[in-house]
């Protein structure tokens, strides 16, 4: 039987996954938690089969958040992301630290135990609904990766509302290495103000509204 980590801040949603996966005998329920903070002062992660887990959560740490925990300390821990948002950056994140599976939770109710069972057999499932947005999540985010590490840096702060001088002071660089970079980035968006950074990070999922500032 296969141990299962369930992690979704809204209650109603992770009884209702808590209560889906006890019909499947294979499948056993280990612990149910309503933040990052609780999952992992709880250290089922370090010995669960399989962790499932919301992305967007009411506080700074998210979904990632976990992966990332499990990939360092627990291997084995194949991990399902669920989440309502389907937007590039998600998506290729998810891919790039190596999420096993990746459902809308529209679809959540008809694909959740598939999911399971397919992960558990050591396959990887996106369900539709994701596959559909993985070759525009690539395209749509391209623009972005191919800006520099430093200009990435530059324009996640613009876009978080940040001023020219506090970047310069967080990143240690000048005022005036900021400027240049942000002119740069201006030139490659063909944007002219730094709300349209923010509404390009926000539709992306780049950033998080909590992190505006």
């Amino acid at each position: 039987m296969a141990s299962v980590v369930l992690v979704d801040d809204h209650q109603m949603v992770r009884d209702g996954f808590y209560q889906l996966i006890e019909l499947a005998p294979e499948f056993d329920v280990v612990g149910a938690y309503g933040s990052v903070a609780e999952a992992l002062e709880s250290n089922t992660l370090l010995s669960a089969d399989i962790l499932v887990t919301d992305i967007s959560m009411q506080t700074e740490d998210n979904g990632f958040t976990l992966v990332e925990y499990v990939n360092a300390h627990n291997s084995y821990c194949k991990t399902i992301l669920v989440s309502m948002y389907e937007n590039s950056h998600y998506i290729n994140q998810a891919r790039t630290l190596g999420v096993k599976g990746f459902i809308s939770k529209r679809e959540a109710s008809d694909t959740l135990i598939h999911a399971l069972q397919e992960v558990n057999a050591g396959k990887v499932y996106f369900s539709e609904g994701i596959k559909e947005q993985m070759p525009k999540a690539v395209a749509t985010l391209q623009q972005f990766y191919e800006l520099t590490i430093r200009e990435q840096e530059v324009f996640l702060a613009l876009a978080k509302g940040y001023e020219v001088k506090h970047i310069s002071s967080d990143l240690d660089i000048a005022v005036k290495t900021v400027h240049t970079h942000r002119r740069n980035i201006m030139n490659k968006f063909h944007y002219n103000s730094t709300f349209q950074l923010t509404k390009f990070a926000l539709k992306h999922g780049i950033i998080h509204h909590t992190e505006l500032c």
